[in-house]
């Protein structure tokens, strides 16, 4: 079995395989997406796919950590609403 990259969820902190968490992307221009096939260019952040994280990270300002730049209030608002309907728990 080969390595297994691990991430780390910018709300809870617990570290697990990328697989396991939602990749959030920006680009170049400093839009952040909702990533969940994990293949947008861009530097990524992750947060785990339960809805207590999505609530978590919006708490923290987690966006603003992972991205180095402030995250508009819209986008903890879409990832709230698709880990709600795409949760693992």
């Amino acid at each position: 079995m080969g390595h297994i990259p691990e991430r780390t969820c910018l709300a809870c902190g617990r570290k697990t395989g990328k697989a396991a968490l939602l990749r959030l992307a920006r680009d170049q221009t400093g839009t952040i997406t909702i990533d969940p096939r994990q293949r947008l260019p861009g530097r990524g952040a992750y947060v785990c796919r339960t809805s207590a994280c999505g609530e978590l990270l919006k708490k923290k300002k987690g966006l603003h950590h992972g991205f180095r730049q402030p995250a508009p209030a819209e986008i903890y608002q879409r990832v709230i609403e698709f880990l709600r309907e795409h949760a693992s728990s």
